[in-house]
């Protein structure tokens, strides 16, 4: 062979195993491990239960920011100053939260309901067809008395006919019994769920209607058919079963078995993909096909979802980066939300908020709520509820209207108090602002509302060059008139 030649053939040669389709993977231990109809069962139930499994942790959550949003809104009800500025974004924090899991779990579970409907439908049809199938005989009874037949075999007028009725015992009991529940078909789909492509389940032909088998035996000429004096068997007038010279006879009737299951690729290019393969069905039928199964499992088999998350015992630094608690904060400080603001600017927002860049929020004004309980004087007895676990029951409302009271009748009692004394002091009820306070903070926003800069009251406004606006200075009476009227809104939200 020349060299040119020898190269040629190198070349093809590499081309040939170059252009050779990869080995497909092993199958998964869950898809290789279903063999049968129940084992399909255990598997897709099994299926179904993972997909529900990812709502757990959102429900989880929502449950935990109803708490926190309860408990936030008490003690802003119940306290003044710093700390109702607080708690009231906390509360504002938790229930954006709240609302915004409220919709991620309402998308993820209509997500899943229509392929859950699919596999649902597919373990029902095929606990039917096992039912059907679990048949001990086929029996056939005792003939009818022959009549005169239809010229079927042939022309003349003395054919007979006779009717043979099959009777059937099916299986009252479930006998798929640890194939629902255990082997790797089951135990494997946890780990192997995300990354299947390609599933082992009945063919549809399994669900549709079965195929019989008769095996029919027959003597002689069958110039006549007499009485039945045998099941299954029509022979000459008189004669018993193993000596009529002329009889025909259904001897057996039995089900074909089409027990094996079959390859379905969830993904194109014959499950090498990782795309879902496109249900090309556009009418569902009575039955739930293979693929519409496989279709169903590959849209949801990874589905990890990002969840809205408790604050717990959130730091500073945490809320101060949390573009919502950054919104809520010019809120509460401002009135608005400035579009325009820098990342420095919304962080001090917040720092403001909490009293400070060093306020040390878990300490002062979260975890002393934790062990905080409220009493409440009903007409069934008295209660004693912590604030902290108010979320889910009927103790939330009367603790609400509880904390306002207390709080309104300390304001009453400490006519005159500096309230800075109990300011720092979370979950404790702190007496509020004197009347001439808030009325200062009112005469402000009226005073304040020159349309010129000469005009804008210095000492008590400011004028925003930018917006050629007078402003009321950033002070407590703001404050406690944003949080005067969050407030507002908390009762009627919560």
């Amino acid at each position: 062979m020349s060299k040119r030649a020898l190269v040629l053939t190198l070349h093809i040669c590499c081309l040939s195993i170059c252009a050779t389709p990869s080995v497909r993977a092993e199958a998964k231990k869950s898809v290789a491990a279903v063999t049968s109809p129940c084992k399909e069962i255990g598997f897709l139930t099994e299926v179904s239960n993972q997909m529900r499994q990812r709502l757990s942790p959102l429900t989880q959550n929502l449950k935990m920011l109803e708490d926190e949003a309860a408990m936030y809104s008490v003690a802003a009800a119940q306290t003044a100053g710093q700390a109702k500025l607080v708690y009231t974004a906390l509360t504002a924090l938790a229930s954006a939260r709240r609302q915004l899991l409220h919709g991620e779990i309402n998308a993820a579970a209509e997500q899943m309901k229509g392929p859950l409907r699919v596999i649902e439908k597919r373990v029902a049809q095929l606990e039917a067809v096992i039912a059907l199938r679990a048949i001990t005989a086929l029996e056939a009874q005792q003939a009818t008395t022959a009549t005169t037949g239809r010229h079927w075999i042939h022309t003349s007028s003395d054919e007979k006919a006779c009717a043979i009725e099959i009777h059937t015992t099916a299986a009252t009991t479930n006998n798929c019994g640890a194939d629902l529940t255990a082997g790797p078909h089951v135990t494997a789909v946890a780990s192997e769920l995300p990354g299947l492509t390609t599933l082992k389940l009945m063919p549809d032909s399994f669900l549709a209607a079965p195929k019989l088998q008769a095996t029919v035996q027959g003597r002689g000429t069958m110039s006549s058919i007499g009485n039945a004096v045998g099941k299954g068997v029509c022979m000459t007038n008189g004669n018993s079963l193993g000596t009529a010279t002329d009889g025909l006879g259904l001897k057996e009737l039995t089900i074909k078995a089409e027990n094996t299951p079959v390859d379905v690729h969830m993904t194109a290019n014959g499950g090498q993909s990782d795309e879902c393969e496109p249900l090309k069905t556009a009418t569902p039928g009575l039955i739930i096909t293979n693929k519409e199964v496989a279709h169903a499992i590959c849209q949801n088999r990874k589905g990890e979802i990002q969840a809205q998350t408790p604050i717990g015992i959130a730091d500073l630094s945490i809320l101060r980066a949390d573009a919502t608690m950054q919104t809520i904060a010019q809120l509460l400080t401002t009135g608005s939300e400035d579009k325009q603001a820098t990342a420095t600017a919304k962080q001090e927002a917040v720092e403001k908020v909490f009293g400070g860049r060093d306020t040390k929020v878990p300490e002062i004004y979260i975890k002393p709520l934790k062990t905080q309980t409220i009493t409440l004087q009903l007409a069934s007895g008295k209660r004693t509820a912590k604030i902290s676990d108010l979320g889910d029951t009927n103790n939330y409302a009367y603790a609400l209207a509880v904390a306002f009271h207390n709080n309104k009748a300390s304001q009453n009692e400490a006519a005159g108090k500096n309230p800075k004394e109990d300011e720092t002091k979370a979950g404790t009820e702190t007496p509020a602002a004197g009347t001439e306070e808030k009325k200062d903070g009112d005469n402000k926003a009226e005073v304040c509302t020159a349309v010129e800069e000469k005009d804008c009251d210095k000492n008590k406004c400011t004028w925003d060059k930018e917006k050629n606006q007078c402003k009321v200075k950033e002070g407590a009476a703001v404050i406690c008139a944003v949080i005067k009227a969050l407030l507002v809104l908390a009762f009627l939200v919560f």
